[in-house]
């Protein structure tokens, strides 16, 4: 009878050695991407996923994320989602799932699902829309470090590189004057070349007397060929007003480059860095 019993605890101890064995085979492994003093990323290199193709090149990726928070980072969240009457205490917000859809040819990614959780895995607040939040990917974008790793384990073009190297910020022109100088970059990570239109982020730079007094962020389009633009999105910086959209000078409307002007020397470099770069330039185009 002794000899018995010990035999079916044995066979009950091996039974929950392997079940716990495939629970915890079972759980999601995070890769760890960054963390500051607000927010710890990561995402699942096995959840990412085609579920779109064109011509066999993905135009849609499906991956999951995780974003831990501290006290900080998860006020933050709290109050950009306007949901302080759900979550009153930061303290209860621990970490949080989001599924994302990816278009690689837009440097969009789409929230399409997110979760909130508290430190014991409740959840505190979720959200699942068939009309998801769409947010397009450059240097001032949260989800940058997201996109790039995502759409690098797909395509391996080394974007996570390019976001961090030297050479990522192509100087387009500078100007010198009494009462300050001016800088314009293009944004390399951004560039698309379709046909012969280039689109790109572009960020322009006011310094005086050694400090940052204006800054424009937009997103531009060029025709190479007719040596034309158009702006198609506006942030706008100074000390007094902080970050604001301006809608000015937006119409949708390509526009002539005046010769020898700051412009025109621009599109030159551009034209220049599109020539050296024609693989990185037209990377995941579907023509």
């Amino acid at each position: 009878m002794l000899k018995h019993s010990k035999i079916m605890l044995l066979f009950l101890l091996f039974t929950f050695l392997i079940a716990n064995i495939q629970v915890a085979s079972a759980e999601t492994e995070w890769q760890w991407i960054s963390s500051d003093s607000k927010y710890s990323k990561y995402f699942a290199p096995e959840r990412v996923v085609v579920t779109v193709q064109k011509n066999n090149i993905a135009t849609q990726i499906e991956a999951w994320t995780k974003t831990g928070y501290d006290y900080a980072g998860a006020a933050e969240t709290i109050a950009n989602y306007g949901i302080q009457a759900i979550i009153p205490d930061p303290a209860r917000l621990s970490y949080s799932l989001a599924r994302l859809h990816i278009n690689p040819q837009e440097r969009t990614v789409e929230y399409v699902q997110e979760i909130f959780y508290d430190v014991n895995g409740n959840v505190l607040w979720s959200k699942d829309t068939s009309t998801p939040i769409v947010k397009e990917i450059n240097s001032r974008s949260f989800d940058e470090d997201f996109y790039c790793l995502i759409v690098d384990q797909v395509f391996n073009k080394h974007e996570t590189q390019q976001s961090k190297a030297s050479d990522r910020w192509l100087t387009l022109w500078k100007s010198e004057a009494a009462d300050g100088s001016t800088v314009c970059w293009a944004d390399t990570t951004t560039i698309r070349l379709r046909g012969n239109t280039a689109t790109l982020w572009v960020w322009e730079e006011r310094n005086t007397s050694g400090k940052v007094t204006e800054i424009k962020f937009r997103k531009k389009i060029y025709n190479l060929t007719n040596e034309t633009s158009k702006i198609m999105t506006y942030n706008y910086w100074n000390e007094s007003k902080g970050w604001i959209v301006e809608t000015d000078g937006i119409d949708g409307r390509f526009y002539s480059i005046v010769p020898d002007s700051n412009e025109d020397a621009g599109i030159k470099e551009l034209k220049k860095y599109i020539a050296s770069h024609k693989d990185w330039v037209s990377r995941y185009n579907v023509e």
